[in-house]
Parts: structure tokens; C-alpha cells; sequence
């Protein structure tokens, strides 16, 4: 029920200003044994720990979280789908990646799990009200992702390949410290 509300109604986010990497250690550090325990290798990579950006600290939570646990969901379906085929496990590494950097004013927090992919078709739609592949899903889940980013005036994309894995990028503007002056014409 609250993931219905949350999609019909505008997000209310509380933005202050956060650092953003510190935050994504610590959600990191609350998932990292569940991805380890289902033999999935976890690696973040900050080149940025300095950035300060406008954010909802919850928000920024769900948003990982909930990337997170689809791609958990994802590697999980590569790895059975590969026990069936009776194929070599062995040579399958699973990795779940998160990468963070600034560049040109924007904050960038790049999501990629080597899962089971998604055709194009679900790529189009994954960002729809009440779309899902998951025979428990509510269709929700992305919906809120892609709210919440646009709420912190961010903007999110996902590129996704058959097999080989899926990756979010999200980029998150970092606020300017010191505002400029527009010259007044005489």
C-alpha cells in the first residue's frame, strides 16, 4: 500500500545537503553479507569522497536498495538458469559493482550486476507504474527509483544485455558553491 501511494502522489523528499559516499558505504556495508552469503562478489569504487550533494538520505537508501536487490534477484536467476544447463558454474563470477565519481558538476553513482540481463522491451518500459517481470512484484519498485532521482534533479538511465548484465547510471547535480552574477545590461 505504501508503494502505491508513493507512486501516485509526489514524492516529499527532505533534501539537505549529504555527503553522498558516505552514505553508500553504509548501505553497502547493510547488503553486502546477503550478496556474499549467495556467492556474489561486491565491490564499490569511490573516486569522490568529498561531493556534497541536495539529497533525502531515505530516498538515497530505497534507491540503492532497491537496485541492489533486483540485481540479487538477477544473478540468482543467471546462476540457476546456469545449474539447469548443467554448465560450469565455476567460470561464472558474480559481481554486483557500485562506482561513484563527479564530473562536470554532476555526481554519477553507476550501478552494474553480470546477471541474466533484460530483453530491450523490458528495458522500455522498466520505469512504468505497475510494470514487472517478478510474479511477486507490485511494479513499483523502479517507478519510486526513477521519482526519487528526478525529485534530487537527477536523471537515470539503464542499459541492459541478454545474459550479460545491466547497468544504472545515475547522475545527480552537484550544487554550485557560489552563485553567478548575470551582468545587467545599460
Amino acid at each position: 500500500i505504501m508503494d502505491f501511494l508513493f507512486a501516485v502522489r509526489p514524492v516529499n523528499a527532505n533534501l539537505q545537503l549529504k555527503n553522498p559516499a558516505i552514505l553508500i558505504e553504509k548501505i553497502v556495508a547493510f547488503f553486502r553479507a546477503e550478496f556474499n552469503d549467495n556467492n556474489i562478489n561486491v565491490t564499490l569504487v569511490e573516486t569522490d569522497k568529498n561531493s556534497r550533494l541536495l539529497i533525502d538520505e531515505k530516498l538515497l537508501r530505497d534507491v540503492i536498495i532497491n537496485l541492489s536487490q533486483n540485481a540479487l534477484a538477477a544473478i540468482k536467476a543467471k546462476q540457476e538458469n546456469l545449474a539447469e544447463k548443467a554448465s560450469n558454474n565455476e567460470d561464472y563470477n558474480a559481481e554486483f559493482v557500485i562506482k561513484c565519481f563527479s564530473k562536470e558538476n554532476k555526481y554519477y553513482i553507476i550501478v552494474s550486476d553480470n546477471g541474466c540481463g533484460m530483453k530491450s522491451e523490458t528495458v522500455a518500459k522498466i520505469f512504468e507504474p505497475y510494470f514487472t517481470t517478478k510474479a511477486n512484484g507490485t511494479g513499483l519498485g523502479m517507478t519510486m527509483v526513477y521519482k526519487i532521482i528526478k525529485e534530487f534533479g537527477g536523471d537515470i538511465q539503464v542499459r541492459s544485455f541478454k545474459d550479460e548484465g545491466t547497468i544504472f547510471t545515475i547522475s545527480l547535480p552537484i550544487p554550485q558553491k557560489e552563485r553567478r552574477r548575470l551582468a545587467c545590461a545599460t
